[in-house]
């Protein structure tokens, strides 16, 4: 497999953070190749190069998102980093459930979609075991088209399941299919409370106000500039007293933001 020479390389890393704000270093240029080479093989394109040069062609929508959906693809599982859904069911839903009955939630990076579903179940248990009248709606959002069709279906395999225990698949899940390895589905009353929805932090169209917001594992691939605009977009999308989760290997203490620290690990809050 050539490599990918630095020039292309470069044209390919302008083309990801001004469509996504994502920052692709040299450092990464064989992550690169090994996953585009697939798609390259498929188009019958002769290099990875050639295939770059298509696919980030301005008339090129259908690449263009294609391209991006192949690169930024994050890791992602259910109940990731279980600190801080612990953090979220015995501290925050309390005070939030004590101030209102409605609680909104913005999920941003949502991937395939086991980040939002995993905080739906956390609030769903949350008001079942305290016998709330409480309701919420979750809105999760993510640049990569195909992501957000895997989380739209709700399907997941067996082992994608590993760390869910059984009683909450049990009652979250339903069994999907038996062939091969065993899939479940994300049950219907849960699923609706979750709408997945195509979108960039970087020039968001999102203009609710949400009393959670998680973007975790994602800023810290943004260049400084573009940590900045999302750190200020999340701030104007957050409700006074509502709580902003960051990923816990991440941090925001080196750029300009007005969120104070909450006291939880990673944790931040909007206080005027």
């Amino acid at each position: 497999m050539k490599e990918i020479s630095n020039s292309i390389f470069n044209l390919l890393s302008d083309f990801i953070l001004k469509k996504s704000g994502l920052f692709l270093p040299l450092s990464k240029k064989i992550m690169v190749m090994n996953r585009l080479k697939k798609r390259a093989d498929e188009l019958g394109f002769e290099s990875i190069e050639d295939y770059i040069k298509y696919a980030i062609k301005e008339d090129n929508t259908r690449e263009n998102f294609k391209i991006i959906g192949l690169l930024t693809t994050g890791k992602t599982g259910f109940f990731r980093e279980k600190e801080h859904f612990n953090i979220l069911l015995n501290n925050i839903l309390p005070i939030l459930f004590s101030k209102k009955k409605t609680i909104k939630v913005w999920s941003i990076g949502s991937s395939t979609g086991e980040e939002p579903y995993s905080l739906g179940i956390m609030i769903d248990m949350y008001i079942r075991n305290n016998f709330i009248n409480g309701f919420f709606s979750i809105l999760a959002t993510d640049i990569n088209i195909e992501s957000l069709r895997v989380a739209r279906d709700g399907v997941y395999l067996e082992h994608q399941l590993s760390g869910v225990p059984d009683e909450i698949r049990d009652k979250y899940f339903i069994i999907e299919s038996m062939k091969n390895e065993k899939s479940y589905r994300i049950r219907s009353f849960l699923r609706d409370r979750i709408s997945f929805v195509f979108d960039n932090i970087i020039d968001s169209k999102i203009f609710d106000i949400f009393d959670i917001i998680f973007m975790k594992n994602t800023i810290m691939y943004f260049s400084t500039e573009k940590r900045e605009v999302a750190l200020n977009k999340v701030y104007n999308s957050i409700e006074e007293g509502g709580y902003f989760f960051i990923g816990i290997t991440e941090t925001i203490d080196d750029i300009k933001h007005n969120f104070k620290r909450s006291g939880f690990i990673k944790v931040y809050t909007k206080f005027q």
